[in-house]
């Protein structure tokens, strides 16, 4: 995924393969990880998606703080703050699912965010079926 600048130069803004479906619209993790950053309380983050029976996936946005709270509220109130400020630079489906606060963002030797390990470490291993909201007879034909 990447843009192209007035210019015409191309910037990669993320692999192929980080990339998610939320209901139906493609949601690339930089985008929402460049809002989350602008966040003046965030040190670092990353984004990947978070299975969600409902929409597909949803974003999962790790942050770790400048200053972390000593305390779960002061954590929570936090987290809440950053998704608010992250959600109103956002597009509807980019809008963020979780936030979990933790004291630096894993990587790999080679320091990359690796997203799918994340996802493993942080995300259900399956999310839960949806339940049908209304259940339709089927027809049979009678002989």
């Amino acid at each position: 995924m990447g843009r192209l600048d007035a210019d015409g130069r191309l910037y990669v803004t993320d692999r192929r393969s980080d990339v998610f479906k939320r209901d139906n619209e493609l949601v690339a993790p930089a985008e929402v990880e460049e809002a989350v950053a602008a966040h003046p309380a965030v040190r670092e983050c990353a984004v990947f998606g978070h299975p969600d029976p409902f929409s597909g996936q949803v974003p999962h946005a790790l942050i770790a703080l400048r200053e972390p709270p000593r305390d779960a509220a002061g954590r929570q109130h936090v987290a809440d703050a950053v998704r608010a400020f992250a959600d109103a630079r956002l597009a509807v489906y980019q809008r963020i699912g979780h936030v979990t606060v933790v004291d630096a963002v894993p990587r790999s030797r080679n320091g990359k965010v690796q997203r799918r390990a994340l996802r493993e470490q942080f995300a259900p291993a399956d999310a839960a079926p949806l339940a049908p909201l209304l259940t339709v007879p089927t027809a049979t034909a009678t002989a």
